[in-house]
């Protein structure tokens, strides 16, 4: 019997919703990583040459030159929380398997906490494949379709994509700001 290829398109519709998310996701994480270091180059030569981080003083109006300077780090600030604090903390809680599989094992097969709690972290999913029979292969295959963690990928998109609407309205209305001051 001849196997019947398939098709580009017939390919690429086949495939699962989470092989999507995954690669939307590096891709927009490798976008933002490049689109980084263009802008650290820039802004470093611009540092050189210009006088360093001082430079961002010449680019506010008279007399407002310190609030421009503080305002300029507030998105470093803002991005550090949301990514160190916000997704570490919510990749730890909905997406890490040993987590899962700890969650799992008290709450769907009656385990203690006290017992799982102990047990070792390279412990966890080979205790877990056990308690169901399984492979840990099938043990992560069945965490991952039970607590869905690709999920977590939509509410850090919607962030960034609420940040480009933010950045777009705020934008909007400087200009008219300043064509009114004009």
């Amino acid at each position: 019997m001849v196997a019947q290829r398939q098709t580009l398109v017939e390919q690429l519709t086949g495939l699962d919703s989470r092989f999507w998310i995954v690669n939307l996701m590096e891709m927009f994480e490798r976008l933002a990583y490049y689109g980084v270091r263009a802008v650290v180059a820039i802004y470093m030569v611009l540092a050189l040459e210009e006088g360093g981080p001082e430079h961002l003083a010449t680019l506010a109006r008279k007399g407002q030159e310190g609030l421009f300077m503080g305002y300029a780090h507030v998105p470093l600030a803002i991005g550090w929380v949301a990514g160190s604090i916000l997704a570490g903390n919510a990749y730890e809680e909905r997406g890490d398997k040993v987590n899962l599989a700890r969650k799992h094992l008290v709450e769907e097969l009656g385990r203690s906490p006290e017992s799982v709690d102990a047990l070792q972290k390279t412990d966890v999913m080979p205790t877990l494949a056990e308690a169901l029979g399984t492979s840990t292969r099938e043990a992560q295959t069945l965490l991952f379709e039970t607590y869905q963690p690709d999920q977590i990928w939509w509410g850090i998109a919607g962030i960034g994509v609420l940040s480009i609407f933010r950045m777009v309205a705020y934008d909007r209305v400087i200009r008219r700001l300043d064509d009114a001051l004009a």
